[in-house]
């Protein structure tokens, strides 16, 4: 497939059309969906936290096929495709759940309004839900729709997460040339985007036919999808793979208490579904050896503490209560402290070792945005940029204001609402990078944003105030973790895209386009789409979304809770521990190429969900088939039989996935 720029128009009226569609309907289909099952059978995103950029593959792959028919053949090719990739890939997150705005903030936060409403008057804004009459109905619904009512929630959310937006992409516009063109960060995902396009596109010259590893990936995907789909719909369909026994949500294996192997302290779950390994098996082999390493690692001195006084019980509890039972767990057990160490220090790590190691590529787009650098260079290297660096850093100045003006609306003195923006872009920026090199959303948010907040703000106040509820409880989880609950959404569309455009040929400037007007859109429709299906159904009756009928103010934004995140204090020496980690490994890989560990391997195996979702064994398989790909058959057999049938089996994964959502959804209306 050429790799030469492609120029043409961007097919607004259909991308236009299917945003319409996808971001008012999508939040109904998963409202819909049984309890659990939006994890795997949503349109937009599934694999729970990894994600999978299901919804981006499904357009491409529906698209393909509709363009081998007849006429549609010479009106969808490779730039359409991509277009329809970044579609998804921007918006996909209102195609799910645990995402805006079938998220366990939004809803709660409405609910607040009746199960609540001293604690909802005190704290959140009348513009933040609706009035307790109207924010009630949505309940039992069977009411004519206020819209007038729902209107200011609506812009509200939907303006914060459009600004947000348009900070992401802005500041994606600067980093753009320097992590596609010059460091060359795989984003895993994208590849799997690009690799569908090119065995898929119609009329294509010179694309990837569908050969045999392909095919073998798409029936082996099936095959692994088919009988786990048929076992969750129907209780009499045998339990083939055991995922009815001591199995996750996310396809973790928990040991029970007194489990053989119950005697080492950090072994609590390891992951069962072949889904995530296959898109870790397209990262960096050092990402995969380190994580290998570092779990071993990290198994020996949770031992070594256990047998030193820390950790006691632990060996007593089954593998999920490891992580989430009290304060003595995996995460927040003393002496390592694993969420201050690795959600707060590395990420904090990963973002000042980028600025410290490029510090020259970030003050030559600094000088470009002032006028500082010679014309003829600065056309040079703004060429294939989406907009010039100028027009990018006055785009980021400007939504990075308009957001701190925003808050301060909310009650927010100016220095907090600097540090919660601030927050939630650092964070973001480092979760982002780590997707971009190993196609895993982690560090987790929810338990690292807010602790910016610190600086300004009184971890454990005499009086929980206004400002002190607002900014820690949507730093710490709605907005701090934006590429899950979707306000940080676009950079999967931007980088992703970029890394398929890359290949495709379509200009970066047109992917940029697609993305933020695809980012600028869903949140408006999505809670349009929220609000219709409660009004039509009753959110009581609606399987997804009737648990989240709680108060926010007593479940995440709970402000004891709070007060202890990441850990119980001190944690920052943990979080400084993991701040120096990260910059010393950093240093040591930019300074000798030959040295081995990549600070991601202890990341990606000590984050707070990658930990307790047991993916290191994932990680593990996913080193030992990349390894014995290339000791055996090289970097060929990696790219003609390795990667196309990794891609084949996402394909096959997310199919089925697709089907399983359409038939749970007509048995929704027609139960059987």
């Amino acid at each position: 497939m050429s790799s030469e720029r492609v120029e043409e128009k961007i097919p607004w009226i259909p991308l236009i059309a299917l945003l319409l569609v996808f971001c008012f309907f999508g939040p109904v289909w998963v409202l819909m969906l049984p309890s659990g099952a939006p994890a795997w059978y949503s349109p937009g995103r599934t694999a729970c936290h990894l994600p999978l950029l299901s919804g981006a593959y499904l357009f491409v792959i529906l698209a393909a096929l509709i363009g081998r028919i007849g006429p549609m053949r010479d009106r969808v090719n490779a730039a359409v495709l991509t277009y329809l990739f970044v579609v998804g890939a921007s918006a996909g997150y209102v195609g799910t759940f645990d995402s805006f705005p079938v998220v366990d903030w939004y809803i709660p936060l409405i609910c607040d309004r009746f199960i609540d409403p001293s604690s909802a008057e005190k704290y959140w804004p009348w513009f933040f839900a609706p009035r307790t009459e109207i924010a009630e109905q949505i309940v039992h619904g069977g009411v004519a729709i206020p819209w007038a009512e729902w209107l200011p929630t609506i812009v509200f959310w939907g303006t914060v997460y459009s600004l947000f937006s348009l900070l992401f992409a802005s500041v994606t516009s600067i980093l753009r040339r320097g992590w596609i063109e010059i460091e060359k960060i795989p984003f895993p995902q994208g590849m799997v985007g690009y690799g569908i396009i090119e065995a898929l596109s119609p009329g294509e010259t010179g694309s990837r036919k569908l050969g045999t590893p392909f095919k073998v990936g798409v029936v082996l995907g099936i095959v692994l999808q088919v009988p786990l789909f048929l076992q969750y719909a129907f209780p009499w369909f045998p339990d083939i793979y055991g995922w009815r026994t001591n199995t996750c949500l996310t396809g973790a294996h928990y040991i029970s208490a007194g489990h053989p192997l119950g005697w080492i302290a950090a072994f609590g779950t390891f992951q069962k579904n072949p889904i995530y390994a296959a898109v870790f098996y397209l990262a960096p082999l050092s990402i995969l050896f380190s994580a290998s390493v570092f779990w071993l690692m990290v198994v020996i001195l949770m031992q070594i503490a256990y047998t030193m006084g820390y950790y006691t019980g632990i060996t007593e509890l089954d593998g999920c209560g490891r992580f989430w039972c009290g304060d003595n767990t995996f995460w927040r057990g003393e002496p390592f402290k694993w969420l201050a160490f690795t959600n707060v220090g590395m990420a904090l790590g990963i973002v000042l070792s980028y600025v410290i190691i490029y510090r020259n590529y970030l003050v030559e787009t600094f000088k470009a945005a002032i006028g500082r650098l010679p014309s003829n260079y600065l056309a040079k290297i703004e060429e294939n940029e989406p907009m010039s660096y100028r027009a990018a850093y006055a785009l980021a100045a400007l939504s990075f204001i308009l957001l701190v003006v925003l808050w301060m609306l909310c009650d927010i003195s100016l220095p907090v609402s600097v540090m919660m923006v601030l927050g939630v872009l650092i964070f973001n920026m480092a979760t982002i990078r780590v997707f971009g090199l190993t196609g895993l959303k982690v560090p987790t948010g929810g338990n690292n944003a807010h602790v910016l907040l610190w600086a300004v703000l009184p971890q454990t106040p005499e009086a929980v105030t206004r400002e002190w509820m607002i900014s820690t409880a949507l730093s710490k989880y709605a907005l701090g973790d934006g590429l899950c609950k979707g306000c940080a959404h676009v950079m999967f569309g931007n980088f992703d895209g970029w890394r398929v455009a890359s290949r495709t040929g379509v200009s970066s400037r047109n992917v940029f386009k697609v993305a933020l007007v695809s980012a600028v859109i869903a949140p408006f429709l999505s809670q349009a789409g929220f609000v219709w299906a409660c009004y039509t159904f009753g959110l009581a009756r609606l399987p997804t979304g009737s648990p989240y009928i709680y108060s926010y103010t007593a479940g995440w934004a709970n402000p004891q809770t709070t007060m202890m995140s990441p850990t119980p204090p001190p944690w920052w020496p943990h979080a400084l521990a993991g701040i120096v980690f990260t910059l010393v490994l950093g240093y040591l890989r930019s300074r000798f190429l030959w040295f081995p560990l990549h600070p991601l391997g202890l990341l990606v195996v000590t984050d707070q969900w990658a930990a307790h979702t047991g993916l290191w064994s994932t990680f593990v398989a996913a080193w030992i088939a990349k390894l014995l790909t290339l000791r055996i058959g090289g970097s060929k057999a990696y790219e003609e039989y390795g990667v196309p049938a990794v891609i084949g089996f996402i394909v096959g994964f997310v199919i089925i996935g697709l089907i399983g959502g359409i038939v749970l959804l007509i048995r929704f209306f027609i139960p059987f």
